[in-house]
């Protein structure tokens, strides 16, 4: 009896957990429109555990915008933990300094900086759009740089 007792506790919770993400438009569509425009890769640095990730990857249909995820569950680390950023920086054959960062934490968007990232502290989409275009006004024709970002931007938790 406890043991299924705790698994309609188990399936309940994770149920609730999944209603609770609900989808970002506004931040889904900057995404889009700044990867399309500028030609860039993008990538999710996020502590979400695996199946949470997962289902959120489908609900949102994370895989036409993102190129990839570095996640906790995946992964086994979490941010602050600067090794989470350098597996997305290996993954993506990058250098920090190519590498626009955007996290709604200001400690997280810390870490970036410190790494040799452009961070962004994301408070408002208007604000992180005004600062995206002045950061990607300077990319001439050819030129890639890359992007990478955190789920917690383009989903609400």
């Amino acid at each position: 009896i406890n043991f299924a007792f705790g698994m309609n506790i188990g399936i309940e919770f994770k149920e609730f957990m999944f209603a609770q993400s609900q989808a970002y438009p506004e931040m889904i569509e900057l995404i889009r429109d700044i990867k399309s425009r500028y030609s860039l890769r993008t990538v999710v640095v996020s502590n979400e555990g695996r199946e949470l990730m997962i289902q959120r990857i489908k609900r949102f249909h994370m895989k036409e915008f993102i190129d990839f995820f570095v996640c906790s569950g995946f992964v086994g680390l979490r941010k602050p933990d600067e090794e989470i950023y350098q597996i997305a920086l290996d993954m993506a054959q990058v250098e920090p300094k190519e590498v626009i960062y955007i996290d709604d934490r200001p400690m997280l968007a810390e870490i970036g900086t410190k790494l040799g990232m452009q961070a962004i502290h994301h408070t408002a989409v208007g604000q992180t759009q005004i600062i995206l275009k002045n950061l990607l006004s300077d990319i001439s024709t050819g030129r890639t740089d890359h992007y990478v970002r955190t789920t917690s931007d383009t989903i609400r938790q």
